[in-house]
């Protein structure tokens, strides 16, 4: 957690070369915005922006990131009838019934629709078949 009043931050400064600087030492005098004509200049990393993921070192087959989408779809479906379920055992509400209702019939048809699909992709639907005249 940094400090408002101390601009270091908290942390001590590392020293240059181990060598403690006196106060009459012309570089020491010296503000952080002069530096020497031969000095590049050190940028410090910025931390305040948004950190960015690590790319993966091999490209993500797109069938299975919609298999990854599907099952976390899937997962959250059935996530919300279990919670809707217990909610409406306990509560005893009539709202929380129809809740309940509704997220369990979601869940029924895309299983459905889930079903269909990899019906559709083991039977080869649609291999091509408009395109060859």
């Amino acid at each position: 957690m940094r400090s408002h009043g101390d601009p270091t931050g908290g942390q001590r400064r590392p020293q240059q070369d181990g060598v403690r600087r006196r106060p009459s030492d012309p570089q020491a005098r010296r503000g952080p915005q002069q530096r020497q004509a031969g000095q590049p200049q050190r940028r410090q990393p910025d931390r305040t922006g948004a950190q960015r993921r690590p790319q993966q070192a091999q490209a993500v087959d797109p069938t299975a990131l919609v298999r990854r989408r599907r099952t976390n779809v899937l997962f959250i479906l059935v996530v919300t009838s279990a919670c809707t379920m217990f909610l409406a055992a306990t509560t005893d509400s009539v709202a929380m019934l129809w809740a309940f209702g509704l997220s369990f019939i979601a869940t029924c048809g895309y299983v459905y629709v889930l079903a269909q699909l990899r019906e559709r992709e083991q039977v080869g639907w649609n291999d091509g078949w408009l395109e060859q005249r």
